[in-house]
């Protein structure tokens, strides 16, 4: 934004004893009597495209500062520019702060515009608004993470503070211990943008069963996991359309969708095995998904990890990665963990 705004419209209270000024102290230009939507977002925007970003990028999303409370106006004017938006909410909990009010809910609505919040909160709530503890204070966060994946998965794993950070050893080394957990954990990495996407996305997702154990969703394709109760049987890949595979994790069932914006997602108890997606490191696109055969792509920052399931178990499965061919034999339960480059084109068969 232009001027950070701590508070994003005029007579919003929330949270105004913790700033002494609408904005950060920046320059004498960059103070004036009331907040501008359109000079914080557009115009900062507009600067960013046209003199920071190198060639071919540009902004995807608005990440709101202050209270992160920008009011109608704010958000309109955001979705006007066909960008994502993100920020505000209050997960904290942790041993210090025990109990699902310490939960934020994912989104909120300001008349018809729906804000989405971040998924989990910064240094400066964790360390009294930057009072400390410093190191004591934001290691907190990795409680947070743990007691909202366990006993029931309720939020995913967001780190997020400001430059200031680094100001205080304390304070880089909580940092680096949070790294440090995350590069141990088996995350799929999502950008902030297609993060606050997906959330939009799973809002406005409709869901019609169609059968005792089968249901048509309708979104935007940008949701892409579903989550049943276990219960309810794991998928028939024979009778589902759109489904790509799935993951059974404590006591759910996780369907992974290829990103169409109709899927079908039939559930059995012990349908026929077929070669399936069960979990994935990073984003991936299927070209090609068969009872024996799958063709997809991926890519990522890091190397990416995939497993693939509903192989015959101690079975033999031939691979084609990136022109290369290789085979392995899977497990006890009919996976194989795949270790693949930064960038992959993979083709997968079982072995006859």
């Amino acid at each position: 934004s232009y001027s950070h705004p701590y508070v994003w419209f005029k007579g919003d209270e929330s949270y105004s004893g913790l700033y002494n000024s609408s904005n950060v102290d920046l320059k004498f230009t960059a103070r004036y009597p009331d907040i501008i939507p359109n000079r914080e977002i557009a115009g900062s925007i507009s600067y960013i495209d046209e003199a920071l970003t190198p060639a071919g990028k540009h902004s995807k999303i608005m990440l709101w500062s202050g209270n992160c409370r920008p009011g109608v106006e704010a958000l309109q004017e955001v979705a006007a520019l066909g960008l994502e938006s993100m920020n505000g909410g209050n997960t904290i909990l942790s041993k210090r702060f025990p109990g699902l009010s310490a939960v934020a809910p994912r989104t909120i609505y300001w008349d018809e515009q729906l804000q989405v919040y971040a998924s989990n909160q910064n240094e400066f709530m964790y360390t009294n608004g930057w009072q400390g503890p410093y190191y004591g204070g934001f290691s907190q966060v990795i409680e947070t993470f743990e007691m909202t994946e366990t006993p029931r998965r309720l939020k995913p794993v967001n780190v997020y503070y400001h430059f200031y950070s680094v100001e205080r050893h304390d304070a880089l080394k909580a940092l680096d211990d949070i790294y440090s957990w995350c590069k141990n954990e088996s995350l799929h990495s999502l950008t902030t943008s297609q993060f606050a996407a997906l959330t939009r996305d799973s809002h406005h997702t409709k869901l019609y069963q169609t059968g005792a154990r089968s249901w048509t969703a309708l979104n935007e394709g940008e949701l892409r996991t579903y989550r049943l109760p276990g219960s309810l049987g794991i998928p028939d890949l024979n009778e589902c359309r759109g489904v790509t595979g799935f993951i059974q994790h404590e006591g759910w069932i996780y369907v992974h969708t290829d990103g169409s914006k109709k899927s079908l997602i039939a559930l059995s108890d012990n349908p026929e095995p077929q070669l399936h997606l069960v979990s994935s490191s990073a984003e991936i696109a299927f070209q090609r998904r068969e009872a024996d055969l799958v063709k997809f792509t991926t890519s990522d920052l890091r190397p990416i990890e995939v497993v693939l399931g509903g192989i015959p178990a101690k079975g033999r499965i031939i691979f084609d990665i990136n022109g290369e061919h290789r085979s392995m034999t899977a497990d006890d339960r009919g996976q194989v963990r795949l270790k693949l480059p930064m960038q992959a084109e993979v083709r997968a068969a079982i072995a006859e």
